[in-house]
């Protein structure tokens, strides 16, 4: 069977259509790809606020929990660790390069008989700072001096991405590892860190929440089904070939 149109004829050549059929199932698979991001922001912007409903916890419970208390809201004494203070690399904010500064808090022991010896420490995220001019040099950071009252939210911490370099000795991060700080500092690290979100210690930045740029994922996924219906308009139209005339 020919499909002939106003002395055309549909011919798809071979590579063509192999071609076509390829850009289609990636733009498909990408559009598909932002479709998911914004379901799986919008799924964690649900679990954000249930958990803000939650009782609020002490840095010393908070510091017990596992993944179950994960966006908890967090409130307490207790002091910070003036040394190692953490610079985690190529964080974004407001379209600026920066670092999130990490830092070691040591919740307050209201009852030492009801503690461990050596009880875990919270890994606090105080906020962005942006790089300087010369990114070998790193910002100066001020730590609070005594006792003193954070406010937070529990979080588990970024996941590092595939081809992130390795972590260097010093106080650069290129992503967070519980278990590598662990050993650093030979202290005891709960597994959750804390997101400071107002109060003492805090840098006055804090993480857009996850379905802030939601609308961006359903604009370009739109734009990757665009270019495969064009796609497929193109092959079709391109496939449409003159017959010639018959010699008398």
């Amino acid at each position: 069977m020919r499909l002939t149109v106003m002395n055309r004829e549909f011919r798809p050549r071979l590579w063509a259509l192999l071609l076509t059929g390829g850009f289609v199932a990636l733009t498909i698979r990408l559009g598909n790809w932002q479709g998911e991001r914004a379901a799986y922001k919008v799924a964690q912007q649900a679990l954000i606020t249930e958990a803000q409903q939650r009782p609020t916890l002490s840095p010393a419970d908070a510091a017990e929990k596992g993944a179950e208390a994960r966006y908890q809201p967090v409130r307490g004494r207790g002091r910070f660790i003036a040394e190692p203070i953490w610079f985690l690399d190529n964080r974004i904010y407001e379209g600026r390069a920066g670092y999130a500064v990490l830092q070691l808090f040591e919740p307050e022991r209201l009852n030492d008989d009801a503690l461990p010896r050596e009880n875990r420490l919270l890994l606090v995220d105080r906020g962005w700072v942006p790089v300087g001019v010369d990114r070998s040099v790193l910002p100066k950071v001020e730590t609070p001096k005594g006792v003193i009252t954070i406010v937070g939210r529990l979080n588990a911490p970024p996941s590092r991405n595939p081809g992130t370099a390795d972590n260097e000795i010093g106080p650069r991060l290129n992503y967070i590892a519980i278990e590598e700080l662990t050993r650093r500092i030979d202290r005891p690290l709960s597994p959750l860190m804390v997101e400071l979100t107002e109060g003492e210690g805090w840098l006055g930045t804090t993480p857009p929440p996850p379905a802030a740029r939601i609308d961006h994922h359903y604009a370009y996924r739109v734009q990757w089904y665009s270019m495969a219906a064009l796609a497929v308009v193109l092959f079709i139209v391109f496939s449409f070939r003159k017959i010639e005339d018959s010699p008398q």
